[in-house]
């Protein structure tokens, strides 16, 4: 692995430091290319276990996913009045959600940061993580009842709230009651039992707890959480993992349903389709942790573009729960260390430059969560300039699928240049809403975390539309999308291309995602 590195790295700085293409033949191109972006090649920090091999195709989930291919049908909304606006559809809650859907249809999207073993905080360290950092909920360690929630809550009461637990339900530490005592006080979210069980003795022990928690706390969301299990299996491979889930959905455990898979290279792509695929099937909201702690104090950082990249990642497949691990951490847990502070423990500790870029994505996720829990997941798509940068997770997108009823090709024209050649990818999510209106989010998957080679660059993609049949009131010159910068709904001009065609170019930030719509004069769902 050293060597295969070393030659890595002697391949980008050769091309970097010259200026020219180390080689020009399409052989050699697709050699080197596929070198740099192997495995190996990839910066993988903190993926907490998860090999980092290719992964098996989504089409292999455990529960298939529920994908909008047989489905897309166009724009059939029941007309009502929406707020007043004559011709929209009614905005309702459907029958049947379970609790957890129920939960995220009505409450902001939950945003937080792991912060465990921290003791009582601060007036200075509350502001600082609900105020500038942008959590919208406490999120604490199986040790934080009661004591380090009680402490929270006189610093701002009221505060939404989410807590580990042991795998029976006590927190750690000399109270042994189930939940420390609590139960439904104001602000609980609920509460994850445990985490990352590597074995079905293991999940069947964290049952026994869910079933305490739920007699004590009735009104609260229980949350299992995956994370790498004793066989190492990945979502819809058929191994130890996929019977795991099973056990949950089958037995009732989860309201939600969560994973933690902190690679910055293409080994996450199974991890966010297996649980996206297993949520929309079981009717369960489907949350993850995102990559914000050093296994070592000497470990690189994250990049903004890496940053942007791996949270954006969850809107793009639909996730509506999204937690930093770590925001800050004990000492007591070293090696790990936090990305957001210069050091761990210190409450007072100094802010490093990847505080403010997540604090920034918080804000963007918290508007784009006011919308995404009101939308329901297609499915996703890759676009690449060469089949080299195929995801082996992700389905590569045709337009003769019919996922969307409008969208006719997509045209990656500027980006990401390797060795003279245009290198570049982006991802499509295809959404719906209770009307059957349909929604596109398109990212730029950009990043420094891929490969030896820095590559934050902006990627250019042409989007051409064929609005042949589309229904009265659609409009056909432009699209609309959610800004999540000025927090508005922005309208997107579309350049005719003869008859019912037209199409537009979008230039995205490396790891930026454009969360578009079909414009129908109607409000977005959530705003």
């Amino acid at each position: 692995m050293r060597l295969h590195r070393n030659w890595c790295a002697a391949l980008a700085s050769r091309h970097g430091s010259a200026g020219q293409p180390l080689v020009t033949s399409a052989v050699g191109f697709s050699f080197v290319l596929a070198l740099l972006l192997s495995p190996a090649c990839g910066s993988d920090p903190g993926s907490a276990g998860h090999d980092a091999t290719a992964q098996a195709d989504a089409s292999d989930a455990l529960v298939p996913p529920r994908d909008g291919a047989a489905d897309a049908q166009g724009l059939d909304a029941t007309p009502g009045d929406d707020g007043g606006q004559p011709g929209c559809p009614d905005i309702t809650l459907p029958s049947g959600l379970s609790d957890g859907m129920l939960w995220v249809r009505t409450e902001p999207m939950f945003i937080s940061g792991l912060i465990p073993s921290m003791g009582a905080p601060s007036s200075s360290f509350v502001t600082g993580y609900l105020d500038d950092f942008g959590a919208n909920a406490v999120h604490l360690w199986q040790d934080g009842l009661p004591g380090e929630m009680d402490a929270w809550r006189v610093e701002r009461p009221g505060v939404r709230f989410l807590t580990w637990t042991l795998p029976d339900g006590t927190p750690a530490g000399p109270n042994d009651q189930v939940l420390g005592g609590y139960s439904g006080e104001p602000g609980r979210i609920g509460y994850q039992i445990s985490d990352e069980p590597r074995t079905l003795a293991e999940l069947q022990a964290i049952e026994q707890g869910v079933a305490a928690v739920r007699a004590a706390d009735p009104g609260a969301l229980v949350i299992i959480n995956f994370g790498q299990v004793e066989d190492h299996s990945e979502p819809g491979d058929g191994g130890l993992l996929d019977t795991m889930i099973q056990y949950t959905v089958d037995h009732g455990l989860a309201d939600v349903l969560s994973h933690d898979n902190y690679s910055l290279n293409n080994s996450g792509f199974a991890w966010l389709e297996g649980f996206r695929a297993v949520g929309l099937s079981a009717g369960l909201p489907y949350w993850r942790y995102l990559n914000s702690y050093r296994s070592d104090p000497s470990d690189d950082m994250p990049t903004q573009a890496d940053l942007r990249w791996h949270a954006l990642l969850g809107v793009v497949y639909g996730y509506t729960g999204h937690s930093w691990f770590v925001y800050q951490i004990s000492s007591g847990h070293a090696p790990l260390t936090p990305v957001f502070f210069d050091v761990a423990g210190d409450p007072d500790a100094s802010r490093t430059q990847q505080f403010a870029w997540a604090a920034a994505l918080n804000a963007e996720l918290a508007y784009y969560g006011q919308v995404l829990p009101h939308l329901t997941s297609l499915g996703v798509r890759h676009v690449a300039t060469h089949s080299l940068l195929d995801i082996a997770a992700v389905q590569t997108y045709g337009p003769a699928e019919q996922i969307d009823p409008f969208l006719s090709t997509v045209e990656i024209t500027a980006g990401y240049q390797f060795l003279g050649n245009l290198a570049q990818e982006v991802l499509l999510g295809f959404f719906r809403d209770d009307a059957d209106r349909r929604y596109l989010v398109v990212q730029n998957l950009n990043r420094d975390g891929r490969s030896t080679v820095g590559n934050h660059v902006d990627a250019t993609v042409r989007l051409s539309f064929d609005f042949a049949g589309a229904p009265a009131g659609l409009r056909t010159d432009r699209l609309e999308r959610l800004d999540a910068a000025s927090r508005s709904v922005a309208p997107v001009p579309l350049t005719p291309s003869g008859g019912t065609t037209a199409s537009v170019e979008i230039t995205l930030a490396a790891g930026d995602v454009a969360f578009l719509r079909y414009d129908d004069g109607c409000p977005w769902p959530g705003l």
